[in-house]
Order: structure tokens, then C-alpha cells, then sequence
């Protein structure tokens, strides 16, 4: 019988997962992985305790994406991406949550090889503020000097090929983090092919 094309792409992106190398998630192995999504297959809660002892579960499995809690601390997702060759890459962004979320985005060929390049354009602090109409440009300007410190989150989109880009600043008050959060805007980036523009 044959897969109609949404199951084989389901399908694909399930093996992706499995065969995903053990070194890029040390304390979940190939037997852990497959565990966890045949927990999705048979539509129980997908969870596992993994090598450190702590939970790992399944949070979105598509056709072509995968959103997992590695731990209470970090998160992995894995996106297929259509490449203007005509094959599809796999993009990676594996998330820390500290005092502010941190992404790092890698992407491999389809049998695990890191590809070299720069996917996610350098852009300037200033595409994620906007002044709020009540605030004056007083405290608007010492928020802007404080920003130094900043760190960026990545969440790629289980619907489309798609980035979205979140800023995060450090070593802020309570109150100034309150204030910043009013400035503070996403930006979508779309994959072309080749990057995220």
C-alpha cells in the first residue's frame, strides 16, 4: 500500500529525528528517541526520562517539524527545509532558558553533515524596539544605553518556512526589564531557498 504524501513526509521527518546523532543530544540515545515518538504514534503523552535523569518530551511533531523539552532548561527544534537544488536541509535551533532564552541555529544535509554558512542575517538591535507612544524619549534614551547585553531566540514555525527572531537584554532591573518588554518586537524571517531573509 502506498503512503499518501503527507505520511511519507510525517514519516520522513520521524526518521530524521531517530537517526539524528546521538552527539547532538548526549543524554538521549537512538532507543530513547525512538521511544518518544512511538509514544506520539500510539497518541500517548510522549515523554521519557532520558541518560541525565530528567524529562524529555515531545512537544509538536509535524510532517516536517519537531519541538522538543530536552530538559526544563533547553529545547531542540528540527525543521525540513525545501532547497532551490530541489533536496531539503535540516535546520536546527536548540534553545537555553536562563534568565533570558538564547537560540543557536546549525543546519545539516540529510544524513547529519554540518553545512557551513551564515542562514539568519546579523540584524541591528534596533529591529526589535519600538518606542511606546507614552513613553517619554527620556527614559527612552536610558533603555537604549543599556543594551549592550543582548542575546537572540530563534523559533522556527511548525506551518510554514518561516523564523521568527526575539531579542532578550541582560543585567537589567525588575523595573527596567518591565519597561523594556513594552519596547521590545519579533521580527519573521522567510526561508528563500538558500536563507532566512
Amino acid at each position: 500500500m502506498m503512503l499518501s504524501a503527507s505520511m511519507a513526509q510525517a514519516q520522513s521527518m520521524r526518521q530524521t529525528w531517530i537517526d539524528m546523532p546521538d552527539s547532538l543530544a548526549v543524554f538521549l540515545n537512538k532507543s530513547l528517541r525512538t521511544e518518544l515518538v512511538d509514544y506520539v504514534d500510539m497518541k500517548v503523552t510522549a515523554e521519557v526520562t532520558n541518560l541525565l535523569k530528567e524529562k524529555t518530551s515531545i512537544d509538536t511533531l509535524t510532517a516536517d517539524y519537531i519541538r522538543v523539552k530536552l530538559t526544563a532548561a533547553t529545547e531542540l527544534e528540527l525543521k525540513l527545509l525545501p532547497r532551490k537544488a530541489g533536496d531539503s536541509i535540516i535546520c536546527m535551533v536548540r534553545t537555553y532558558y536562563g534568565p533570558v532564552p538564547q537560540s543557536v541555529l546549525t543546519c545539516y544535509d540529510r544524513e547529519w553533515h554540518s553545512i557551513e554558512g551564515t542562514f539568519v542575517p546579523q540584524l541591528p538591535k534596533e529591529s526589535f524596539i519600538k518606542k511606546p507612544a507614552e513613553m517619554s524619549e527620556e527614559r527612552f534614551s536610558d533603555l537604549m544605553a543599556m543594551t549592550d547585553w543582548q542575546l537572540t531566540a530563534f523559533r522556527l514555525s511548525p506551518d510554514d518556512a518561516s523564523l521568527t527572531v526575539s531579542m532578550g537584554f541582560l543585567q537589567l532591573t525588575k523595573e527596567d526589564q518591565e519597561d523594556f518588554d513594552a519596547l521590545l518586537t519579533q521580527t519573521k524571517l522567510n526561508w528563500n531557498g538558500e536563507v532566512f531573509k
